[in-house]
């Protein structure tokens, strides 16, 4: 009984682990000597009205905490092009 609840918990690690994964699809595994600056992240971000709140390393991608039009969201970028990836609208 103990192997099988061991089991399915590591089952529910890796399915976990694959949604993760499945946020960006992979478009932020860039070589970290490909990558630009956090301050031209956010230079990027302020130019199309985001207040930029933090920068930091998430899952390879840059990923900004930000307002824009009075609303929260996590920008996710490529660290390479910084091409937005993903917008996580916060309430």
């Amino acid at each position: 009984m103990k192997n099988l609840v061991v089991l399915s918990l590591c089952a529910c690690g890796l399915l976990f682990a694959n949604v993760a994964l499945a946020d960006t699809d992979g478009a932020c595994h860039v070589n970290k000597n490909e990558w630009v600056s956090k301050d031209a992240a956010t230079q990027k971000l302020e130019s199309e009205g985001w207040k930029v709140r933090k920068v930091k390393i998430e899952d390879g991608c840059y990923e900004a905490y930000a307002l824009k039009g009075g609303e929260r969201a996590e920008v996710l970028l490529n660290p390479k092009t910084l091409e937005v990836v993903k917008i996580k609208k916060n309430d």
